[in-house]
């Protein structure tokens, strides 16, 4: 377990080395939300409505989306095993006790710490000039709970899906191109974009069956109270990380059959 804890700590000290990179990560993010709220400001201001949100419920909406994109979907799994396929770099894992899909994990997993500390450490003074903030975000224990333990099950299943697609360079040489598609499915799907109710009847429907929406969605539905607090929605998300994870090992012990050291 120590070595593991020791990939998550040097992924910490790396994100603050390469602390501009978050920077300018956040800041598209910013951009990003600012355009969706001018976008949606705009079509407001017509008397136009949609669906059931006013334009205020609108604006929480996607400024929680855009933190969970910012925390969650910030790192790049898939590129990063890519890269370490292309590269010949995972064959210094695989001539040591460590299990790569574990590390892999903990690098993430750091990286998205940073990134939650990130957002933390820009939200005090809204605390300090707004104190009912504080209630608002900690009035409820259960909420938080639920909000948390939802988070985690968005991090897991993110991150072990995005390892299958970079696992795919074993057969391709790169995932990127197949990366950077599926992400924009996922952007779409996972509610980053649009809130999944808004959606043909028929998507919705078909997306029941992806783990597209438990990456964003869910933990958006639960920090806004439109989410039951019961312990059963999280079965699907338990269902699909253990999906996830035995896809991801037999995909990678496949890989691994074929691997012919690219970059070695």
């Amino acid at each position: 377990m120590g070595k593991y804890y020791s990939f998550f700590k040097n992924s910490i000290s790396e994100s603050l080395v390469y602390r501009t990179n978050v920077f300018i990560l956040l800041v598209s993010q910013i951009i990003s939300l600012s355009i969706f709220i001018m976008l949606w400001t705009a079509i407001y201001k017509e008397g136009n409505t949609v669906g059931n949100y006013s334009i205020g419920s609108l604006i929480t909406y996607y400024v929680v989306s855009t933190i969970i994109a910012f925390i969650i979907q910030g790192v790049d799994v898939a590129w990063r095993i890519s890269d370490d396929i292309r590269m010949g770099n995972v064959t210094n894992f695989i001539l040591k006790p460590i299990d790569y899909f574990w590390s892999t994990m903990s690098i993430v997993a750091g990286k998205s710490i940073f990134n939650f500390s990130t957002v933390v450490l820009i939200s005090i003074p809204f605390f300090f000039a707004k104190p009912s903030l504080i209630s608002e975000f900690f009035g409820n224990a259960r909420l938080d709970v639920f909000l948390l333990i939802s988070l985690l099950f968005s991090f897991g299943i993110f991150m072990s899906f995005f390892y299958i697609i970079g696992s795919v360079s074993f057969w391709m040489g790169t995932s990127q191109g197949l990366n950077f598609m599926v992400r924009m499915i996922m952007m779409f799907l996972s509610g980053s974009m649009l809130p999944l109710d808004l959606l043909p009847g028929w998507l919705i429907n078909a997306n029941d069956f992806l783990p597209f929406k438990y990456m964003a969605w869910q933990p958006v539905q639960i920090f806004i109270g439109q989410e039951n607090l019961e312990w059963n929605i999280f079965i699907p998300e338990i269902a699909w990380l253990v999906a996830l994870y035995v896809i991801s090992v037999l995909i990678f012990k496949k890989g691994i059959e074929k691997y012919e050291g690219f970059g070695a």
